[in-house]
Order: C-alpha cells, then sequence, then structure tokens
C-alpha cells in the first residue's frame, strides 16, 4: 500500500514537470513585459502582444509541440477526436505566425461592407466572422466525433481534460480581446495595458495547459 501510494506520487510529479517549466517560461516573459512597460521602454522581442517576439514564438512552439503529440497519440490509440485536435492546434500555430483570421477579416470586410460600432472596427467584426466560423467548423467536428466517437479509445476522456482550457484560451482571445479594443476608447494606457496582459497572458497559460497534456498523454501511450 505504501509502495502503491509513492509511486502515484512520483507520478504526479513527474506529470507536472512540463506544465511546470512552460508556466515558469510564462510568468518570467509576462514579468519582463510588465516591468520593461514600467520602465518606459518598448522591447519588441519581449513584448507578449506582438507577433514575431519571443513570447509569441513561445507559443508557436507550444502548439507544434501539442500538434505532434495528438498525431502521435492517434497512431497508437486510434481515436479519431487526436487528429480533429492536432488540427485545431495546427489551425492555432498557422494563425498566430500567419495572421490567417486579420488577413480574412479584412477580405470580409471590403466584400460585407461591414461598419464599425459598439467602439470596435469594422475589421474586429470581420475577424470575429473568421474566428467563429472556423471554431463552428473544427469545434462542430470535435462534438459529432464525440458523440459518435469509440468509447474503447481514451480520446473523450482527453477531450474532457483539454476543453476547459480551450475555453480559456477563447475567452482571452475572443472575448478579452474585443474589450481590450474598446477600452482604448478610454485613452487610459495603464488600463489598457492590463486588459492586454489579460488577454495575451491569459492565452499564453491556457496554451502551456493544453501542451502540457497533450505531451503527457503522448508520453504515457508511450511508455505503456
Amino acid at each position: 500500500m505504501k509502495k502503491s501510494i509513492q509511486q502515484y506520487c512520483k507520478k504526479r510529479v513527474e506529470d507536472q514537470t512540463l506544465l511546470t517549466l512552460l508556466l515558469l517560461v510564462d510568468i518570467i516573459l509576462i514579468i519582463i513585459h510588465i516591468w520593461l512597460w514600467a520602465q518606459g521602454q518598448r522591447s519588441f522581442a519581449f513584448n507578449i502582444e506582438a507577433d514575431r517576439s519571443i513570447p509569441e514564438v513561445f507559443n508557436y512552439l507550444k502548439w507544434t509541440i501539442s500538434a505532434i503529440a495528438c498525431v502521435y497519440i492517434y497512431k497508437h490509440d486510434n481515436g479519431f477526436l487526436y487528429m480533429i485536435w492536432a488540427l485545431l492546434f495546427f489551425y492555432f500555430l498557422l494563425d498566430d505566425a500567419n495572421q490567417i483570421h486579420e488577413q480574412l477579416g479584412s477580405i470580409l470586410v471590403v466584400a460585407l461592407d461591414i461598419n464599425p460600432a459598439l467602439a470596435l472596427r469594422a475589421q474586429d467584426f470581420g475577424e470575429l466572422a473568421v474566428s467563429l466560423n472556423v471554431g463552428c467548423v473544427i469545434l462542430g467536428a470535435m462534438a459529432y466525433t464525440y458523440l459518435k466517437g469509440d468509447n474503447q479509445t481514451g480520446s473523450k476522456d482527453f477531450t474532457r481534460l483539454q476543453l476547459p482550457w480551450l475555453g480559456v484560451l477563447i475567452f482571452c482571445g475572443v472575448f478579452v480581446d474585443m474589450f481590450h479594443i474598446q477600452i482604448g476608447f478610454f485613452k487610459s494606457p495603464s488600463l489598457t495595458m492590463i486588459v492586454g496582459v489579460i488577454e495575451d497572458g491569459g492565452e499564453m497559460i491556457a496554451a502551456s495547459f493544453l501542451t502540457s497534456i497533450s505531451v503527457e498523454r503522448a508520453l504515457r501511450i508511450r511508455l505503456h
């Protein structure tokens, strides 16, 4: 009994190692961002809001690892849900690195003649429309596969673990992002910075949890 408890505790510590490392890097990058802002410095390299900055590249790495981990799990567990998660992570990578929803949003603004409203730009509505459509397709496929999927694989359990953090990512990336833009009209640099940290810092942390869960599941399958 004592040995079993010790083995369980050891396994739990091992499972949390990657997550701890990822979160530690996230926190350090967020602190550097805030410290540089407080000093009146505008460093692109450590700006968590800037595309292709060090924090953003760190997120690219997370999405890449997560997608590869899910493909690996699928090859050994056969649950098609894993491939949908891999597709979702791959989309996050492409979108973050190449501004897909921003570019498609611009096209929609012109095509649909979208106008600004509610302290949001026309571009914001275009981007939101793109994100909603992509989300409906991928999450719809995920929901269908979950309901119709094989209960013999661990993909449903994996999905239940991931969904709360996917929810945090969507909340920060969509709703907090919209609010971040709206408060810009108050011309308060401090408030804008705080909400920006909540938005992008929240995305970074959610991405770390999603990556950690994906890698831990892949390692568990490899070890067994």
